[in-house]
């Protein structure tokens, strides 16, 4: 009796470790997931498309009825810093726009709206967009649906990715894209470890890998968002380019020096943009390199930007140009 009792005992002491060890993880998990949706919550409050116009600081302009909108691509949830940087280079428009994106996901219909909404107040009749990154995904879908009083007749590409296939983790993109979960603060936070990881390009040490996952994740874009930039590019077929994109559009295609930037499969995606993007073309080099970094270094983006926009008036097509000194700085 005495041992079958002991026993009994342990057996009762191991199932209520077991118990505490189940409520203990339970708890651990739902504080995640609380916390998770606090930090989200609490950091990117916003859930509608904000548009911001500014004047240039220019007081002619080539086409004073024009305005630039300048959208923020993958990780960037507010262009402002993009358009305050390259703002020299958009002395031929009287306006320059920002977009914030909403927190709750991509929204082309509300970004539409703003642009529309914003170019009938303030005359603007030609838009011109400069896509930072993914962002040049959206083009063809602003296409159709900017006002035809307004229309979008120029666009800069800045190291796009037309498609999953041009991205060089691609099968994270499309492991995410398929993802059946909304965006949170800490599965973005793994996806981040997981690409600095896995990346070839980026020989950094460890901890720096960790330190920069940290930072894209906390400093940029909200998780939803986030997420919804990638399976919108996910979605994205060549098709949708040739089909949508007019042959009298006029763009460029801003890309590093070198052509390589770790995240975009560049000489593939400019080899696309010319034999492949509908339009009047140019192609223009920074003197740097890296990814779409306008804000980095704008003196060199600036120059890039003003190799590439005299094909605008000369109607020239498919030309190469590298970027030279700016005149202002």
């Amino acid at each position: 009796m005495t041992l079958t009792d002991s026993g009994k005992r342990h057996e009762g002491a191991q199932i209520s470790r077991r118990a505490a060890f189940g409520l203990g993880v339970v708890g651990a998990m739902s504080a995640i997931k609380t916390g998770d949706s606090l930090v989200t919550q609490l950091k990117w409050p916003n859930d509608k498309t904000i548009l911001k116009a500014y004047e240039t600081p220019f007081s002619a302009t080539k086409d004073p009825e024009a305005a630039w909108v300048v959208l923020g691509g993958l990780g960037v949830q507010d262009s402002f810093g993009i358009m305050n940087a390259l703002m020299p280079s958009f002395s031929g428009a009287k306006y320059a726009m920002s977009v914030r994106y909403p927190d709750t996901g991509l929204d082309i219909d509300a970004l539409s709206e703003e642009i529309n909404r914003a170019s009938h107040h303030r005359g603007v009749r030609a838009v011109y967009v400069f896509a930072h990154s993914m962002s040049g995904a959206m083009v063809p879908d602003l296409v159709q649906r900017l006002d035809k009083g307004a229309p979008l007749s120029r666009a800069v590409f800045n190291c796009t990715p037309w498609t999953q296939d041009y991205v060089v983790d691609r099968e994270i993109v499309e492991i995410i894209s398929k993802l059946p979960i909304k965006g949170s603060f800490m599965g973005k936070l793994a996806v981040q470890i997981a690409d600095r990881m896995r990346n070839s390009r980026d020989d950094s040490p460890f901890i720096a890998k960790l330190r920069r996952a940290w930072q894209i994740t906390n400093d940029q874009g909200s998780p939803e968002t986030w997420l919804s930039q990638i399976q919108f590019l996910a979605s994205k077929t060549l098709s949708d380019y040739q089909e949508m994109i007019p042959e009298n559009l006029k763009s460029a295609y801003v890309a590093p020096r070198n052509a390589t930037d770790g995240v975009v499969l560049l000489t593939r995606a400019i080899d696309t943009y010319e034999t492949d993007i509908p339009g009047d073309k140019t192609i223009s080099f920074t003197r740097s390199n890296g990814h779409a970094n306008p804000r980095q270094r704008p003196d060199d983006y600036i120059a890039a930007m003003r190799m590439a926009l005299p094909v605008y008036s000369s109607g020239m097509s498919s030309n190469r140009s590298v970027g030279g000194k700016p005149a202002l700085k």
